[in-house]
């Protein structure tokens, strides 16, 4: 009987029901969509906290492809994360690298010779895990 047109109801009454639930639809979409954006942000959170633990060294580019994001994007969730102490992040500008701030204390204190010849490897700005050449004999190793 609610949408029977012998009731008093005219088909203009029922275009308002479903204009109106319409617009409740709208509203109620617009809501949940704005309520899931913590959660999403927090999933983003979570994947770069995830990667950045699991990398000695992060390019932006890689951190962009993982989370689907474009590069200054990334960069800024990069940044904000490091402001935010939320990650011990730090930006090497000649390699365009961010590293954890324990490696690159450590490649301070790392031994650079060779171990083929054990001659000094004269190098400057070597983080652990680069490929260096010999001077002397000329044969590649990984420094540790």
């Amino acid at each position: 009987g609610l949408f029977s047109p012998g009731e008093g109801k005219t088909a203009l009454d029922g275009v308002l029901l479903l204009l109106l639930a319409g617009v409740f639809v709208g509203v109620g979409r617009f809501a949940w969509k704005k309520g899931m954006v913590p959660f999403r942000d927090a999933r983003r959170r979570e994947l770069l906290f995830g990667f950045v633990r699991a990398q000695m060294r992060i390019r932006e580019s890689d951190v962009a492809g993982l989370l689907k994001v474009s590069e200054p994007e990334a960069r800024e969730l990069l940044s904000r994360s490091i402001a935010r102490q939320e990650v011990d992040l730090v930006y090497l500008s000649e390699s365009r690298e961010y590293v954890h701030r324990s490696v690159l204390a450590h490649s301070r204190s790392v031994a650079r010779r060779c171990p083929a010849c054990d001659a000094p490897v004269g190098a400057t700005g070597v983080l652990p895990g680069d490929k260096l050449v010999c001077s002397y004999c000329q044969s590649p190793f990984v420094v540790a």
